[in-house]
């Protein structure tokens, strides 16, 4: 069942859509990101609920799998054991977390996590088209101390915020020393720095 909803958020409007899975009655809504940063008045930990959001195009950084079959790991080394699925070549992947040589990244295909050797991907550039995602299926960083600055997507102007130690966010994407974190209340994005999101 897909039932659309047009619903405001602080005066802007974004497409919302309900659909419900097979083998449950809760409704799984889709919610297109606000390609910009839109503070809310108070920030809470995103919730369980299910949601989709469809990430619009260069708002994610994404690879293609570069070799015919590619082993992903359940972690950074050989020494971890091997998923039971190959990665295909031309499979696109979301780049989360690099450990040496080794990368985390998360299917989208499937939506699940693993481990490549960097040799494995190709570039890693921003997505072409809108990407749709399972919002738990993605990482999450944790404010590791009160935060009082953010930075605006994607001028990276200077915002002043009050974060409480602990608040989660659910991870884009990353850049230099920067994370971009999802804000489930405004259905929007801003960056936080490394040194307080982790």
């Amino acid at each position: 069942m897909y039932v659309p909803i047009f619903a405001s958020l602080f005066g802007l409007f974004s497409l919302e859509s309900c659909t419900h899975t097979a083998d449950s009655k809760l409704p799984i809504k889709e919610m297109v990101v606000q390609d910009k940063t839109i503070l809310p008045k108070n920030f809470v930990s995103n919730s369980s609920s299910l949601i989709k959001i469809i990430a619009p195009a260069k708002l994610l950084n994404v690879s293609f799998v570069s070799r015919a079959y590619a082993k992903w790991r359940e972690g950074p080394g050989v020494e971890f054991k091997i998923n039971d699925e190959m990665l295909g070549k031309g499979e696109m992947v979301l780049p989360i977390q690099n450990v040496g040589v080794w990368v985390k990244v998360l299917r989208i295909k499937n939506e699940k996590i693993g481990w490549v050797h960097h040799q494995t991907l190709g570039k890693i550039k921003p997505n072409k088209e809108q990407l749709k995602i399972d919002l738990n299926a993605l990482p999450r960083v944790f404010a590791v101390r009160q935060i009082k600055r953010a930075f605006s997507y994607p001028s990276g102007t200077l915002l002043r915020v009050f974060i409480e130690k602990g608040r989660s966010f659910s991870y884009l994407k990353a850049r230099k020393r920067k994370v971009l974190v999802y804000i489930e209340s405004t259905n929007s994005v801003m960056w936080l720095s490394r040194e307080d999101a982790q």
